[in-house]
């Protein structure tokens, strides 16, 4: 779930960076197509985002003694989609929400019901069948999955390539639905 959080980040970096700052107009003046600007942005996101996981299960192990499994190179993979999903969830819901208070209420809303969804809050066993059978519907879902497949089912990088491909799938959905209602100048 936390690194879900970073979806308000992206928002709020770029929403700032439109209304407030007028970076946007700044960058269309440059010589650099729309999608090396966004591209930028997404690049950085995702850094900062797998960078944000991999020390929180790093200082986990070190501090803590948390298991990562006999594979941990596997959580790699899957930490770069998840970080790839909010980054584009992000970019998708700034596209779609133009006032910033209602833009970060929504963005805290949503990950906090998709994180209760896919069994983030609390383990999926104990979640109503209803909304067990909706649970895949949602990244948390998956990423929740490869997770917890490699630090406790002893998975390893070909077991959780289905669930790269679903958060991946989730991050095509939402980039392309966030570009296509993206405005550059407002």
């Amino acid at each position: 779930m936390f690194t879900f959080w970073l979806g308000i980040f992206v928002a709020g970096g770029i929403y700032a960076e439109k209304r407030q700052f007028n970076t946007w107009r700044r960058n269309m003046a440059a010589p650099v197509h729309r999608s090396l600007i966004i591209a930028s942005r997404v690049l950085a996101y995702v850094v900062i985002g797998t960078a944000q996981v991999l020390t929180l299960f790093f200082l986990g192990w070190l501090i803590f003694g948390l298991s990562l499994g006999n594979h941990p190179y596997a959580l790699l993979p899957v930490f770069l989609a998840m970080a790839l999903v909010t980054t584009a969830f992000g970019i998708f819901m700034t596209a779609l929400i133009k006032d910033f208070v209602i833009l970060n209420s929504m963005m805290n809303l949503i990950v906090l019901v998709a994180a209760a969804a896919g069994g983030a809050l609390v383990p999926l066993f104990l979640l109503p069948d209803w909304l067990r059978t909706i649970s895949p519907a949602v990244p948390h879902y998956w990423a929740m999955d490869g997770v917890q497949g490699v630090m406790l089912l002893d998975e390893g990088l070909v077991d959780v390539l289905p669930n790269v491909a679903a958060l991946l799938g989730f991050a095509a959905l939402f980039f392309t639905l966030g570009l296509w209602r993206f405005r550059f100048v407002d």
